[in-house]
């Protein structure tokens, strides 16, 4: 591994999160963090679907590089049609070809992987090749507090959404799964402070741009952002 322009050999991290835009962007920022505050390169791994639609709308970034796994999981497009089978083939199908890749075709060793904690074939992977894994927890500390104890999953509140409530902003929200259908209903029907794109869902499973422009657009017209 070449050394940095600080005469520095780079500390070379692999990086994971749980295919999904939202995850994606908290793993990408933390990995800019971190190559901000100290001397890294950070290998971004995602699917060749993620890796086309990363290239179009991120800038370069000088210390961390994006690495391709075959696309072994449904496509972006369509995964909430059977949103059940797509996490059975993230749990299930993405190990091999991650430990393939991480440990047979980047240039130099990685020293320790990031993984998103939704993803715990990455410690298997860690431990089989004697790598560290670190986790990284990208949700609100409450649902954090929710799945430690299931019993509460059902009325946990995202941190953000109440932050949302008392500053008077209106939410769009889509709920796909785990606590998002109990917060959609608390915000949609019992608060009353945002509005649901769930059933603006075309035959393809897409909310487009323009339904969403149209909600944003009535919430203006009223004054509310």
């Amino acid at each position: 591994m070449a050394p940095n322009m600080t005469g520095q050999v780079p500390f070379h991290m692999a990086a994971i999160a749980f295919p999904g835009r939202g995850n994606i962007n908290a793993m990408m920022n933390f990995c800019r963090l971190l190559s901000d505050h100290g001397s890294f390169l950070i290998s971004f791994v995602v699917s060749e679907e993620w890796h086309s639609i990363l290239s179009s709308d991120l800038p370069p970034q000088p210390c961390v590089q994006l690495c391709t796994i075959p696309d072994c999981i449904p496509s972006e497009r369509g995964c909430a049609a059977d949103y059940n089978g797509f996490l059975q083939v993230v749990l299930t199908k993405m190990e091999e070809p991650f430990e393939l890749l991480i440990i047979q075709q980047l240039e130099t060793p990685v020293q320790a992987i990031v993984s998103e904690s939704f993803l715990p074939w990455v410690v298997a992977v860690g431990n089989r090749r004697a790598i560290p894994v670190f986790s990284l927890f990208p949700m609100a500390a409450r649902f954090f507090l929710a799945m430690d104890n299931c019993d509460m999953l059902p009325v946990q509140v995202q941190t953000a959404d109440l932050i949302a409530v008392h500053a008077g902003i209106p939410m769009l929200t889509f709920p796909i799964f785990l606590d998002q259908d109990a917060d959609s209903r608390l915000i949609v029907e019992k608060w009353k402070v945002g509005v649901s794109l769930k059933g603006k869902k075309g035959n393809d499973d897409i909310v487009w741009k323009e339904d969403i422009a149209k909600v944003v657009k009535e919430f203006m017209k009223f004054g509310l952002i």
